[in-house]
């Protein structure tokens, strides 16, 4: 029998624990399922393997279960956890990458049509009983540079296709990628800016990509470009973001993940004029936990229990 551990915030797994045990009970009858909340327990110590949020669960996690063999994340993102990661080779660490990369690639494109179509100002006259018309904007023609090609970049490139958009792909390499018109070295940022109506950030937090888009990046822009970030917070310098919302040096943005999460209500940023702030929930959907089950499914090690039917 091996012991699965499922990790999650308590008031999520209220809602996620039926759907999980019933999917376990009959797709992994060889496994035996427990859940936690994160709560130091005893029978951690038990845990073979470890279904957890996000890297930041794992340090702790896996130091109370000694003898887990394999971790795998609710999340794309093992930025938080790469020194860790490299310190113990004898783990086996995977990921749920790609797979919210389609409902992202919606909340992306919601954005863009959100201050496309001005809705934040329409529903201010709204509640203010004011009967303004306006001019509004299209999408077709537009250029939108997308920071990041990988499964959630191309997905957004996908989706905006039929919008009749100039797609700029930037990525490390740089390398042709399909759907992107063009696609652009990292390197090369500062070329493609300029032309761009919307930013889409893409990417994973790295070294590289860390800071990438701070004061003088953003300068760079037109003044009527939206920039979006549905990656990590460390990308994008909110405050100079702010800076130039304050100032009308953007259209508009829209924010889903943060360098400080949960966003403290402090933050200038709840203050800031032409900013959509979502609580990081690009990726949430009612079919999320379904994919993020199968794929964990699919990445069960064959050596270590029949692969389950997944037809």
């Amino acid at each position: 029998m091996i012991h699965l551990l499922y990790v999650q915030k308590r008031e999520i797994l209220a809602i996620h624990s039926p759907q999980v045990e019933n999917f376990v009970a009959s797709r992994l009858p060889e496994v035996s399922l427990r859940f936690s909340d994160g709560t130091p327990h005893s029978d951690d110590a038990r845990a073979d393997w470890i279904i957890a949020p996000a890297a930041a669960w794992a340090e702790p996690l896996l130091n109370r279960a000694s003898k887990a063999s394999w971790i795998h994340f609710q999340g794309a993102g093992t930025d938080q956890l790469d020194s860790f990661i490299a310190s113990r080779p004898d783990l086996r660490f995977t990921t749920s990458s790609g797979v919210n990369a389609d409902t992202i690639a919606e909340y992306v494109t919601a954005a863009l049509l959100h201050f496309a179509k001005d809705f934040d100002l329409l529903l201010a006259g709204q509640r203010e009983g004011r009967w303004e018309r306006r001019w509004l904007r299209e999408l077709t023609g537009s250029t939108v540079v997308i920071f990041g090609t990988g499964r959630i970049g191309e997905a957004t490139a996908r989706r905006l296709r039929p919008f009749g958009v100039r797609l700029i792909g930037v990525s490390r390499s740089g390398r042709s990628i399909e759907p992107f018109d063009e696609t652009w070295p990292a390197g090369r940022l500062h070329d493609v800016l300029p032309r761009a109506d919307a930013v889409v950030i893409a990417a994973p937090l790295t070294d590289e990509t860390a800071g990438a888009f701070g004061a003088d990046q953003l300068g760079l822009l037109p003044d009527h470009c939206v920039i979006i970030n549905v990656a990590r917070g460390g990308i994008l310098d909110e405050t100079a973001l702010r800076e130039r919302l304050v100032d009308h040096r953007l259209r508009g943005a829209a924010l889903d993940v943060f360098e400080e999460e949960p966003l403290p209500p402090s933050s200038a940023l709840w203050r800031t004029p032409r900013l959509l702030i979502t609580p990081h929930v690009a990726g949430t959907t009612q079919l999320y936990l379904d994919r993020m089950l199968e794929g964990f499914a699919r990445s069960i090690p064959p050596e270590q229990i029949a692969r389950p039917d997944l037809s």
